[in-house]
């Protein structure tokens, strides 16, 4: 029986316009009536998730790649902070190849970039590798980085006042990604790195935490079994769950990495995945 149930949100939980879709809704409410719990493990801070806060009662929030896992009212269960080296490491090496840089702390969001060079390349990036149209393009750049928690350039001092829970090097191009990540990876070996969660994004947070180690600790707090979770995702963050839990499921528009190591393929985001899985785990838990 699953009593757990774990989603990330971009690529899986909300469609490819960001949209998180009615039926999807109804099927986290029936899995919750029927006595499960609904966790979404993501990237994104909680104050970056009001389609899901605003529409969807009792989540547990696995934030910043299980940086920060929250109750549904903001209540801390627990988290892993960045120390001050791997910060300054991360600004000295995105300073020296001219990496845009994103610090993701407990309250604001610090974008280490000149405002409209940064929207032109955020733009750019994204309808040369989403693809998307300008309009698009647009639309997906003030959605995720036009926020009253998001501040663009902020000198170093001021970001060393902030609890940083992750770091991103935010619209490599594929050349330039393929370059850096070898040497990023032994650059930031005390890290636990995610890439191309979004783009060529690539993100750092602390060595003791991932998506999969927190929904394990999760489990170990409530009591509950390992084969009673259930987990999806599609890109390169999902890895650490997809591999620790035997009950994995991969989304029809994942990655090949993220399909070869799951146990299950679902449909795609465009064709409610997430949805069609609670249903089919809802229709077992009766079963059981």
């Amino acid at each position: 029986m699953i009593r757990l149930f774990v989603s990330d949100i971009d690529g899986t939980l909300v469609n490819q316009d960001g949209e998180f879709e009615e039926e999807t809704i109804k099927a986290i409410k029936d899995f919750q009536n029927q006595g499960g719990t609904f966790m979404v493990a993501t990237g994104r801070n909680i104050w970056e998730l009001p389609e899901i806060t605003s529409r969807v009662d009792h989540v547990i929030f696995n934030c910043a790649n299980g940086s920060i896992l929250c109750e549904e009212d903001g209540t801390e269960i627990l988290s892993y902070e960045l120390d001050e080296d791997k910060i300054l490491r991360f600004y000295e090496f995105g300073k020296k190849h001219d990496l845009i840089m994103q610090f993701h702390c407990r309250d604001v969001s610090i974008i280490q970039n000149d405002k409209d060079r940064f929207h032109k390349h955020a733009v750019n990036a994204i309808m040369r590798d989403y693809p998307k149209t300008e309009m698009e393009a647009e639309a997906l750049y003030e959605r995720i980085y036009v926020s009253e928690h998001t501040i663009i350039s902020s000198p170093l001092e001021e970001i060393l006042k902030h609890e940083v829970l992750k770091l991103e090097y935010l619209f490599m191009d594929k050349e330039q990604f393929e370059k850096l990540f070898p040497i990023l990876k032994e650059e930031f070996f005390d890290c636990s790195i995610a890439d191309r969660t979004f783009l060529y994004n690539v993100e750092f947070s602390n060595e003791k935490c991932d998506k999969g180690r927190i929904i394990k600790e999760y489990c170990r707090i409530k009591g509950i079994e390992e084969n009673e979770v259930a987990v999806i995702g599609d890109s390169g963050n999902d890895l650490s769950m997809i591999r620790l839990f035997e009950n994995s499921y991969a989304m029809g528009n994942a990655s090949k990495e993220v399909k070869k190591a799951a146990s299950f393929p679902a449909d795609d985001n465009s064709h409610l995945g997430v949805s069609k899985v609670l249903e089919q785990i809802m229709k077992e838990n009766k079963k059981a």
